[in-house]
């Protein structure tokens, strides 16, 4: 059995307020704490869009596999500072949640109602290991669609405004591209996973 890859998102954070602009109305008004927060809804929203995919989903058939790399400890040192400069007045209960990477998936979820599985993957390199399984958890039957992608800090150099990085992809078994007539990017199998 072969992944068929139906959805591609890549989105920085210069380009996130456009799409965060064009969001379904559904989502203008939702409060954001954190720009990467507000990058994974504007990303899967765009990844949703370009799948075909209607939300909010409702059921378990997509799962989320995300990889993150040194991003998630960005916000783990913007809380960590608020403290050391505040005390516990700096304590912010709406940015602790999301020194955990979990959170950031767990609010996709929440937002678009995506009940199938959901996992963090730490990264400390390419995110290959995320795409392949993935791949092998749709080829396998153990899921029927994903999510999967990549948070990734970026080095700000060129534009200090495209400081995260994220790149989504819509994964989804053969079968069920074919009978929903999803437009197919190519197909993957467990031994081509890479270079998506």
């Amino acid at each position: 059995m072969k992944a068929a890859l139906t959805g591609i998102c890549r989105i920085d954070t210069a380009g996130m307020k456009t799409a965060v602009s064009s969001l379904h109305s559904h989502f203008k008004d939702l409060r954001f704490v954190h720009e990467l927060e507000q990058l994974v809804i504007a990303g899967v929203c765009k990844l949703l869009d370009d799948s075909g995919i209607s939300y909010p989903i409702g059921n378990d058939d997509i799962c989320l596999y995300i990889g993150i790399d040194d991003a998630i400890e960005e916000i783990k040192s913007e809380y960590f500072r608020a403290v050391l400069d505040q005390g516990l007045i700096g304590a912010s209960p709406l940015l602790f949640p999301f020194t955990s990477p979990n959170a950031l998936t767990a609010r996709a979820s929440i937002v678009f109602d995506i009940r199938g599985e959901s996992i963090v993957f730490p990264l400390k390199d390419l995110y290959g290991n995320v795409i392949k399984y993935s791949v092998e958890s749709i080829c396998q039957g153990f899921s029927e669609m994903a999510i999967t992608g990549a948070i990734l800090l970026k080095d700000g150099l060129h534009d200090p405004s495209a400081k995260y990085r994220m790149d989504l992809y819509f994964l989804e078994n053969e079968r069920t591209a074919l009978k929903r007539d999803a437009r197919i990017y190519r197909y993957i199998d467990v031994s081509n996973h890479e270079g998506i």
